[in-house]
């Protein structure tokens, strides 16, 4: 006669009932035998998925820079066609809703992530920190004339020293005159013998031992007529 016939369940993980409780520590493919009386199988399989975000590696700038964040959701299913980002705090971002902003914070920051799967409605959260170091601030004073032929001294103020700090001079354009580089920001200038009104930009770079530079830029018009 055809009675009820009996089922026999074996999952992987050696439980014989019908449904199994699981808590995987990772993502994990779950396989169930299931056969009759007549000795007759059937295999299937059910894989519990754990992702894990990640907001990718910590990141130092100097101060004024920019860092690009790329965040990524591991162990998620290939079927997930879309996933929502949402970064905080807002501070320096330039986009809070998608994958890889551009960052330019005034100071340390730590940014979290938050990553949700539409369709099953999870989220998934990390955090990076970028940290931002001192850059130093030059200030060669106000643009100013001179007479051909004089020699000036220069001197800039620095702001947001470290240790270490290197200086270095240069003239942007022709040359008009002679710089002479001195002892930490001071130089001097000697302006050429012109007959016509002439100027010279000299740029100042002030390099501290992190590697962040900052840089000031002073005119000198050359005038004839102060001489």
């Amino acid at each position: 006669s055809s009675g009820t016939r009996t089922l026999t369940y074996l999952w992987n993980t050696g439980a014989t009932t019908p449904s199994i409780t699981v808590n995987p520590q990772i993502s994990t493919n779950y396989v169930v035998t299931v056969t009759n009386s007549n000795g007759c199988s059937s295999t299937d399989s059910v894989t519990v998925y754990l992702p894990i975000a990640f907001a990718g590696s910590n990141q130092t700038i100097c101060r004024g820079g920019s860092a690009q964040l790329n965040a990524n959701l591991f162990n998620a299913p290939n079927s997930i066609a879309s996933l929502i980002y949402s970064w905080t705090p807002l501070n320096g971002l330039s986009n809070s809703n998608v994958s890889n902003p551009v960052v330019t914070p005034s100071s340390t920051t730590v940014y979290t992530v938050t990553i949700t799967d539409p369709q099953s409605n999870c989220s998934f959260t990390s955090s990076v920190a970028v940290l931002v170091l001192p850059t130093p601030q030059v200030n060669l004073g106000s643009n100013f004339d001179t007479a051909p032929g004089n020699n000036v001294s220069l001197s800039a103020s620095i702001s947001n020293q470290l240790a270490g700090i290197t200086y270095s001079w240069s003239l942007i354009g022709t040359n008009n005159g002679n710089l002479v580089a001195g002892t930490g920001p001071n130089a001097s200038f000697t302006a050429g013998n012109f007959t016509t009104t002439t100027s010279q930009e000299i740029v100042l770079t002030a390099t501290n031992s992190n590697g962040c530079s900052g840089s000031d830029t002073l005119t000198i018009t050359i005038d004839p007529s102060l001489g």
